[in-house]
């Protein structure tokens, strides 16, 4: 059996983002980073995973159960909130499925939001949790 799939949830769900209409009408795709590391153009999503825990039954791991934070910021407060409320709906209780890399994300769930200003830009801070596993080939 491979490995658990947790450590690229990050990238996953790039991905799942990255394909939405309505989110890149609001974002450009080239502005859905994981990780932003230097500045980049408003508005902008930022992925990061921020906790992993493996789930095992008897000797075996089974599961990832995975935190993953996403950072929407923009110049405006209204767009902020349109952008946080667009990758809620995209992502809240929803499936993935890669069958390229046997990765199957059997739950996302929202979990958090926090809201704040940074040097004038305004930022929405949304927690969502999943639980990844392989594919069984």
């Amino acid at each position: 059996m491979s490995t658990l799939p947790g450590i690229k949830a990050n990238k996953y769900i790039r991905e799942v983002l990255a394909a939405d209409e309505n989110l890149t009408a609001l974002v450009k795709p080239e502005n859905i980073k994981v990780m932003v590391l230097q500045p980049t153009n408003f508005p902008f999503i930022s992925i990061r995973r921020s906790a992993l825990e493996t789930q095992y039954n008897k000797d075996i791991a089974y599961e990832d159960s995975v935190t993953i934070e996403i950072t929407i910021v923009a110049n405006e407060y209204s767009q902020s909130m349109e952008i946080a409320q667009t990758v809620r709906d995209i992502l809240d209780y929803k499936v993935y499925l890669n069958r390229e890399e046997n990765v199957r994300i059997t739950e996302i769930r929202f979990f958090d939001c926090i809201e704040e200003t940074v040097d004038d830009v305004f930022v929405q801070n949304l927690t969502f949790q999943l639980k990844m596993q392989n594919i069984e080939e």
